[in-house]
């Protein structure tokens, strides 16, 4: 006998049914595939790590080249004067009743010429080789006598021979 709602009028309830089927095949495949999916999603991350280093080398690159570029055009050096231009601009004289006014431009080329402190920075130039000897030892001596060691009294293994 089927069963029925308590009023009677409803239909008979029915309880659905879940079939197992078992495929060992399924099984395997299911039990296998952690490994495989695994290695899967790690294949795929490689491939997005890769492709967002060539992008970000792309865009260091593309700021790198940008800052050179600006870098460039800032420190571009101003074109000389011809030199009608410069004798021109260089000197101007007024004339008043009891004053002479003389106005002269000045460019640091000049002042370093003069004055020999204003210009383009050179490196020295060192003698020779030798003189760089000379100072080497002299700085390992001073660095043995700063920290106290004394001579012939260094800390150091001696070959047996």
């Amino acid at each position: 006998m089927k069963r029925k709602s308590d009023s009677g009028n409803k239909k008979p309830f029915q309880r659905k049914t879940t079939e197992l089927v078992f495929d060992p095949q399924k099984r395997i495949e299911f039990l296998t595939g952690f490994h495989k999916r695994k290695q899967h999603r790690r294949k795929v991350a490689q491939g997005e790590m890769q492709r967002k280093v060539k992008e970000e080398t792309k865009r260091i690159r593309a700021e790198a080249k940008d800052k050179m570029r600006n870098l460039y055009h800032s420190y571009k050096p101003i074109p000389e004067l011809t030199e009608e231009d410069k004798a021109d601009h260089q000197e101007d004289e007024y004339d008043t009743e009891n004053v002479t006014v003389k106005v002269v431009e000045l460019s640091t080329r000049d002042l370093a010429k003069k004055n020999n402190w204003i210009g383009e920075n050179h490196g020295a130039v060192k003698e020779d080789e030798e003189s760089e000897l000379d100072e080497a030892t002299d700085d390992d001596e001073m660095e043995e006598q700063e920290l106290g060691v004394i001579p012939g009294m260094e800390a150091g293994r001696r070959e047996k021979g």
